[in-house]
């Protein structure tokens, strides 16, 4: 999830530096995160099948070998069209890592703790944009921005293996029927010497062989009452966090560049990307001393208010502190959603695929939303910019208030 993040960050930087050296166009721009919005949605997309059918690591792992190959592309791309096209295979993989990731981390940690410890994760992984903007201060001026690429191409290949270290997560061992295995792993999970024990609530201690038409009958349950209105909460959230994190992530360097120099446009960028980690610090102190729902409504309401604010102020009136709070706020916004949020509405037999679905139409969205963002800054510069944000922010606070469901320190449903 750092990689992912770290990624996330470094493109929006690089497109604005190759914007300003004529390497590339406003409309290739919004074609290069467009392709980043479209590889990610196929991959969460297959993500959430495969993580139910073949367990979270092994598909964490073919994430990070696809996410790898694609990056190592983007940096030896001799032309804009390349990149864009090593960037789609790149996003495939990548794409996989916070659903699935997120999905794991739920069904390992208990309702007590999840919240903080999501939290406490996103600490490390908005820190990501931190390094990424560190990275790109001191590279872009220099023309080094195929460097950028390569950190995330060597982070992945050592986190796959690292992977081979961590067990499966128990649930979904269980609700495969593999009891045995479960049991092992949720061993090693809690570093427990005595022998644990899962037991299945309808039968003895045997393994399921799960068909595919058991499998196509589970997934449809999503599209039924009750789950089928939770899987509409969930993709409305799930699309409002992605376009507002995504967008104020990728084109926050684009509006600072338009004003000033790269130097003090990366500078200023660099300052307000340290709110990310801020706002995750915020939410492992409140996260599990708040309702879910009503923090994710106090959150965006106040986060759609500093971004009307941010539209009237310059570098000099004071835009960089107060963009710091608003990227603070979306972070912990994006955290509480995405993180902790999301999953929690899914049994564990669906939860990779109805987060799964959420997120890829998220990504979908994701592919036009770079275009309409370019109409707006073209139309309407930086205020334009910033009224979007402020109406994406204030869709997520009215849909959660309209149809969310509280599952503070509920147990995940089984």
């Amino acid at each position: 999830m750092f990689v992912d993040f770290y990624d996330l960050t470094m493109g929006g930087a690089i497109a604005a530096s190759l914007l300003r050296d004529e390497w590339t166009t406003l409309a290739l721009n919004s074609m290069f995160f467009s392709a980043a919005g479209g590889g990610a949605a196929v991959g969460v997309f297959a993500a959430g099948f495969l993580a139910d059918r073949i367990g979270r690591i092994k598909v964490l792992q073919l994430s990070l070998a696809l996410m790898t190959f694609g990056t190592l592309l983007c940096a030896v791309a001799p032309t804009m069209w390349f990149l864009i096209a090593s960037r789609t295979l790149a996003a495939i993989g990548m794409g996989a890592l916070p659903t699935i990731g997120y999905v794991y981390l739920s069904e390992v940690l208990p309702a007590r703790v999840r919240g903080s410890w999501v939290s406490g994760l996103g600490v490390i992984v908005a820190a990501s944009s931190s390094v990424a903007s560190v990275a790109a201060f001191y590279l872009l001026p220099i023309g080094a921005w195929r460097l950028m690429f390569f950190m995330p191409a060597v982070a992945g290949l050592l986190l796959a293996v690292a992977l081979q270290l961590i067990p499966e997560s128990p649930r979904w061992l269980a609700a495969q029927g593999k009891l045995a295995k479960a049991t092992d792993a949720l061993a090693r999970i809690t570093a427990e010497r005595a022998p644990l024990s899962i037991k299945s609530h309808t039968a003895p201690v045997t393994t399921v062989v799960v068909s595919p038409s058991e499998i196509s009958a589970k997934a449809s349950a999503l599209f039924r009452a009750p789950l089928f209105w939770r899987l509409i909460l969930g993709a409305g959230l799930a699309v409002g966090a992605t376009v507002t994190s995504n967008s104020a992530v990728a084109w926050m360097p684009t509006v600072l560049l338009a004003s000033g120099s790269v130097a003090r446009g990366l500078g200023d960028n660099l300052v307000i990307m340290l709110g990310a980690p801020l706002g995750s610090v915020v939410g492992y102190f409140i996260i599990n001393r708040v309702s879910r729902r009503g923090a994710i409504a106090a959150t965006s309401i106040a986060a759609s208010c500093l971004a009307v604010i941010c539209a009237y102020l310059d570098r000099g009136s004071g835009l960089v502190p107060v963009a710091l709070i608003l990227m603070a706020s979306i972070n912990l916004v994006c955290t509480l959603i995405l993180g902790v949020y999301l999953p929690e509405l899914f049994p564990t037999s669906l939860r990779a695929r109805g987060s799964s679905f959420a997120l890829t139409l998220s990504r979908l969205v994701l592919i036009a939303a770079p275009f309409g963002v370019a109409m707006i800054l073209t139309a309407f510069g930086g205020m334009g910019f910033m009224f979007f944000l402020a109406a994406c922010l204030l869709g997520i606070a009215l849909l959660v208030v309209l149809l969310g469901v509280e599952t503070a320190a509920t147990p995940l449903a089984d």
